[in-house]
């Protein structure tokens, strides 16, 4: 992929509005340049690094691992350039490294998602009934791939923060749990929970063209980039902050349940009886639901992104909250 003056001045555009966005949230000027560090500092080491391994060999082709182009090695290179973007964002953001450099590899596999074909490119060489059995059957399971680039980014932020003396470890001063469950229950229902939420909230706002269905009731046209990537930040967002306003969960256990939601909306789709009737009878821009049509890098990317987002304002949340008593 050629760096056009067109690609540039987007690329400009999009940190300029965040700066903007985090100018409305009160962030400090600092605070702004330095989150725009490390998220540049992910799109570079990871997105840009990383592109000619991660692209599909269709130049208008999605990013999945059912191109078969993701080949072990390159995996493994992926997953240390994650390693990277993690550790060099905590440097350049110091002392925001904590808050800032968690985002830097979900940064670099956004550059990606936004970069990628979608969900209907992919079904373009897929159509027969067989054959979407099979790719199905593998993108349910693929957001675990992303989500170790995710982790990887974390890991090397973590050993960013231990060479430097710092944690990444966020403590909560809330006083007692208010539903007083242990941790393993309150992540549990943390997981469960969210992935039912993101799931309701994503279908509001990842909207297209709506036809009726005898069979499945409806169906829906495939949405565009950026209105996916909206749906599954403004989704996890939502998650990540009643998981820690409410049950004192940080950003990690709702990143994870993207995973989730992509497995059982892919699964669902899977099922014979709605798997023949999109095949039998809907192109490949339609879909049963639109969580459907979300391709598993663009689900692990933007949740993750939305997950730390949700987290931070939960975290001002329950400070605010602490003062207030």
């Amino acid at each position: 992929m050629e760096l056009s003056y067109w690609f540039i001045l987007k690329a400009i555009g999009l940190f300029a509005f965040v700066y903007l966005v985090l100018g409305l949230a009160n962030v400090h000027w600092l605070l702004r340049l330095r989150i725009i560090a490390g998220l540049l500092t992910g799109v570079i080491i990871l997105g840009l690094g990383g592109w000619n391994m991660a692209k599909s060999p269709d130049p208008l082709g999605a990013i999945s691992l059912a191109n078969g182009n993701i080949t072990v090695v390159k995996a493994i290179l992926c997953i240390l350039l994650s390693l990277l973007a993690g550790f060099g964002a905590y440097l350049v953001s110091c002392p925001a490294g904590p808050v800032v450099a968690p985002l830097a590899a979900p940064a670099g596999l956004a550059f990606w998602a936004l970069n990628s074909g979608d969900m209907r490119i992919l079904l373009l060489t897929n159509s027969t009934l067989p054959q979407r059995q099979a790719l199905f059957s593998l993108l349910r399971w693929e957001c675990l791939f992303w989500l170790l680039l995710v982790a990887a980014g974390w890991l090397g932020a973590a050993a960013a923060g231990k060479t430097l003396g710092h944690s990444l470890r966020h403590t909560f001063a809330t006083g007692q749990d208010k539903f007083n469950f242990s941790k393993v229950l309150r992540a549990g229902l943390a997981l469960a929970g969210g992935a039912i939420i993101a799931t309701f909230t994503i279908g509001i706002f990842a909207q297209d063209v709506r036809w009726s269905d005898a069979a499945l009731g409806t169906v829906i046209g495939q949405p565009g980039t950026s209105q996916t990537a909206l749906a599954v930040y403004l989704a996890f967002l939502t998650v990540a902050f009643l998981a820690t306003a409410f049950l004192q969960i940080n950003y990690i256990i709702p990143t994870l349940s993207a995973a989730l939601v992509s497995f059982l909306a892919l699964n669902s789709y899977l099922k014979p009886d709605v798997l023949e009737q999109m095949v039998n009878n809907w192109p490949v821009a339609y879909f049963p639901k639109a969580v459907c049509a979300i391709l598993p890098l663009q689900m692990t990317a933007f949740a993750a992104i939305g997950s730390i987002t949700g987290f931070w304002l939960g975290v001002r949340y329950l400070k605010s909250r602490n003062q207030s008593l």
